[in-house]
């Protein structure tokens, strides 16, 4: 298990002007976490908006493809809206829920291309259809296509 600090991208000003030089390091850590252990896809749910960046640059640097997950509005934090302008660099967004996907959406229009995943998993289902064990159900089947998962 390795514990990766994703820091928070704030923005420069001109009382901090070294933020700009800081922004080419700040993914590093976590993008040789991600090459190190051969990651396939990244799936981020960091709820605190400054952390879009961090995460999208480390996947870039670590050529790793990144789903972002939005639950709700509570990490607008200090970054607010302008933290939003990374969201293009997903190759995927997900929201937890409509009203979620509806209140982003007022923030920025990239959030229109947010696929709706429900919250829950039922993991000892998961594992059986994995192991060709069971059925695989419907919707899991058509969402495929989706998130490019070819098995």
């Amino acid at each position: 298990l390795e514990l990766v600090e994703i820091p928070e991208r704030k923005p420069a000003t001109w009382r901090h002007p070294e933020r700009l030089l800081r922004r080419q390091v700040e993914g590093r850590a976590l993008a040789e976490s991600l090459m190190r252990i051969r990651a396939d896809v990244v799936n981020s749910h960091v709820w605190d908006w400054g952390k879009f960046g961090t995460v999208a640059q480390a996947c870039r640097m670590a050529d790793v493809p990144m789903v972002q997950t939005l639950h709700d509005l509570w990490g607008y934090g200090r970054s607010g809206a302008e933290a939003l302008s990374f969201l293009p660099c997903a190759t995927a967004l997900t929201t937890v829920s409509l009203s979620t996907r509806n209140e982003i959406r007022g923030l920025t229009p990239e959030i229109s291309r947010a696929h709706l995943v429900y919250g829950g998993v039922d993991c000892a289902a998961a594992d059986l259809a994995r192991r060709g064990l069971v059925g695989v159900d419907r919707r899991v089947r058509e969402a495929r296509p989706q998130f490019g998962v070819l098995r």
